[in-house]
């Protein structure tokens, strides 16, 4: 099978597991922004520092495009997914993009190379945005959005790294 001819190939693809990294940041990422929330409506005493922090007024116009933007992208998940997953096994063979011999360059990727972690980053600044007002936002919601950029920015580099080996100045 094709994984079997990238080991052989010396490309035996090892990584940070994807699901329970992106599981763990976005659990982080809910904390840091529901954190003055809870606290605000508990009124628990361990969390009274978070009442301190400045709140961020997300403008309602502001707020109505990121809720309008939001609802379209994840309207268009479903037909963003299937074109994903046919992409990859017409076009590269197998149901692993981590196994495909052929580089895609056509559809979503002639756009974004990794259209999923562009979907995630996307729904979660959206959340904070089209959200923002109903929570409250603060330092720490901002501090879960830059958690969420690096942590979909590590996985997307191992990605690069293991491309690049893979196909070389093609996929450059």
């Amino acid at each position: 099978m094709r994984k079997e001819e990238l080991i052989r190939a010396g490309l035996n693809y090892s990584k940070i597991p994807e699901i329970p990294w992106l599981v763990v940041t976005w659990v982080i990422w809910g904390i840091l922004c529901f954190l003055p929330t809870v606290a605000s409506l508990s009124r628990l005493e361990a969390l009274s520092f978070t009442l301190n922090l400045y709140v961020i007024k997300i403008p309602v116009w502001l707020a109505w495009i990121g809720a309008v933007l939001l609802a379209a992208l994840m309207l268009s998940l479903p037909v963003l997914n299937s074109r994903i997953w046919r992409f990859r096994t017409k076009a590269g063979g197998c149901d692993n993009e981590h196994h495909t011999v052929v580089l895609i360059e056509e559809g979503v990727y002639k756009v974004v190379r990794h259209p999923e972690y562009a979907f995630y980053l996307w729904l979660f600044i959206l959340m904070s945005i089209a959200f923002g007002s109903l929570w409250r936002s603060t330092a720490l919601t901002v501090a879960g959005d830059i958690l969420l950029i690096i942590g979909l920015e590590i996985l997307a580099k191992q990605e690069e790294t293991f491309n690049i080996r893979k196909w070389g100045d093609e996929y450059r």
